[in-house]
C-alpha cells in the first residue's frame, strides 16, 4: 500500500510492504512492531489523562506536565517516517540528511496522515492468516 503526503510543498511517496520491518531493524537496530506498539499505547494513555485535565479545566502546561516522555520518544516517529519514505523510494539519503531536505515536517501530522498503512500492513485476515 503506498501513500503520497504534501510535506514543505511537494509529494512524499510513502509505502509499506513485507520488507518495512526488515529495513526497520536493518537501519535502527529496534523492532518495528515494539516501537509502533509502544506510540499507540503512549498515545491511548496520554489521551485519556489530556481528556480528564481538559474536562477539569487543565491549560496547557498542565497538559505538558502528564506526558510521560520516557515511553515517547519522537525520534521513533521520525525513524518510522523515513522507513516508509524510503520503501517508496530506495534513492533517499540516510535520515538525517532526508529531513534536512525539508524546511518544516510537521512529523506528528504527517505520521496521522499514513498510520493507515502501518496498520493495513499489520492486519490480518482471514485470507493471509
Amino acid at each position: 500500500m503506498e501513500k503520497s503526503v504534501m510535506i514543505d510543498g511537494r509529494p512524499v511517496r510513502f509505502r509499506a510492504t513485507g520488507g518495512t520491518l526488515y529495513r526497520y531493524k536493518a537501519q535502527f537496530g529496534r523492532e518495528f512492531l515494539a516501537d509502533i506498539s509502544g506510540i499507540y499505547e503512549f498515545r491511548e494513555g496520554e489521551a485519556k489523562k489530556a481528556a480528564g485535565l481538559i474536562k477539569d479545566g487543565g491549560d496547557e502546561s498542565a497538559l505538558q506536565s502528564v506526558f510521560n516522555l520516557e515511553k515517547f520518544k519522537l525520534e521513533t516517529i521520525y525513524d518510522i517516517l523515513w522507513t516508509l519514505a524510503k520503501t517508496a523510494d530506495p534513492s533517499i539519503p540516510p535520515p538525517v540528511d532526508w529531513l534536512d531536505g525539508f524546511e518544516k515536517f510537521p512529523v506528528l501530522q504527517i505520521f496521522a496522515e499514513v498510520q493507515d498503512l502501518i496498520v493495513a500492513n499489520l492486519k490480518v485476515d482471514s485470507k493471509n492468516g
